[in-house]
């Protein structure tokens, strides 16, 4: 049984905050945040007044962003619930994330356009223009690159200016469905069909690629997530999750299952990197699963199951936690893990 059942919560995003202090859920059309001890609301819920589809809270902890199909973006401060400033697109957004400093935000949307804005104020910097609707917009560490991924192609821009780095001008190496930074920033991996490209920011040029097939089956790869250290990365596909070499995209453990499981949708470093945490279902049931590996060994250590959607997961830092979403409609459950493994 769940530690904490965090009722009218939300159970379609979950995420720690940095330090762990605090846990933000989201649903419908609201997103909490609560003390990550006691699992008490420290605000009261902040309404979108539409759907929201995205939800993440700023590194600092003091402001949280939503973001929806209604094309408002709104900026709340996190210790009072209130909103700060909305902006807006004409269309959907599809992404939207502050930078690892808290000064920036980004959003990405339908309507072919990645908008920076100032996160304390909501003030409009840049807005940038591709060909096609823009489904990823993540910063790099630092804080001054962008990456936006718009039909399986890779652009990066520099965020004071709003302008389109020379080198690399485009990355398009195959169908790209997800991607993210390294932790020092130097290399992006590019997730797609059945491979992940690990590619040089710097350059533009692939220095490793990482073939789910013929370790796993031919199956696309839903999300990729770095360890922290940067020496290896782990992805999530319909299939399994595999622990790859980052220098060489040679894979580091045997394909990691679930039982009967017949996909995976997230996967999670703790902040040391010492664990791993996927999400996982079967499509013939409302049967979800969280398992968390010991990211050396590949050795399982946890396994939760619970009859519900589970919408949404998310591991706290110091791999202690998981919070999942879509338990008994909009409830988000939270459940303690063993360091003793």
């Amino acid at each position: 049984a769940p530690a904490f059942l965090l009722r009218g919560s939300g159970g379609t995003i979950a995420a720690f905050s940095d330090d762990g202090k605090i846990l933000l859920t989201a649903g419908g059309d609201s997103v909490r945040i609560w003390n990550a001890h006691t699992f008490k609301p420290l605000a009261d819920p902040m309404r979108h007044l539409g759907r929201i589809d995205i939800a993440a809270l700023s590194s600092d902890g003091r402001r949280v962003l939503t973001a929806g199909a209604d094309g408002a973006l709104r900026v709340w401060a996190a210790d009072r619930g209130r909103q700060l400033w909305v902006g807006k697109h004409d269309g959907p957004i599809l992404s939207a994330a502050f930078s690892r400093d808290s000064t920036f935000v980004v959003s990405g949307s339908k309507d072919r356009t990645a908008q920076i804005w100032e996160a304390a104020t909501g003030k409009k910097l840049a807005t940038i223009r591709r060909e096609n609707e823009v489904d990823q917009v993540i910063f790099n560490p630092a804080g001054d690159k962008l990456m936006t991924l718009s039909a399986s192609t890779i652009r990066i821009f520099d965020v004071k200016s709003g302008k389109a780095e020379k080198s690399p001008e485009r990355v398009e190496i195959g169908v790209c469905f997800y991607a993210t930074f390294s932790p020092d920033g130097k290399y992006l991996i590019s997730a797609g069909q059945s491979s992940a490209h690990v590619i040089d920011v710097a350059t533009g040029t692939e220095i490793a690629t990482a073939d789910v097939w013929p370790h796993d089956s031919p199956w696309s790869i839903v999300e990729a997530a770095y360890a922290p250290s940067g020496a290896k990365f782990a992805t999530a596909t319909t299939g399994s999750i595999q622990i790859w070499d980052a220098a060489t995209g040679k894979p580091v453990t045997n394909a990691l299952r679930g039982d009967d499981l017949r996909y995976f949708n997230s996967v999670a470093f703790s902040a040391n990197g010492d664990r791993l945490l996927a999400a996982g279902g079967t499509p013939t049931s409302k049967k979800h699963v969280w398992m968390v590996w010991d990211a050396r060994s590949a050795k399982r250590l946890e396994v939760v199951r619970y009859e519900s959607p589970g919408m949404a997961s998310a591991l706290s830092p110091e791999g202690t936690l998981i919070a999942a979403g879509g338990i008994e409609a909009d409830d988000t459950a939270v459940w303690r893990l063993s360091r003793d493994n």
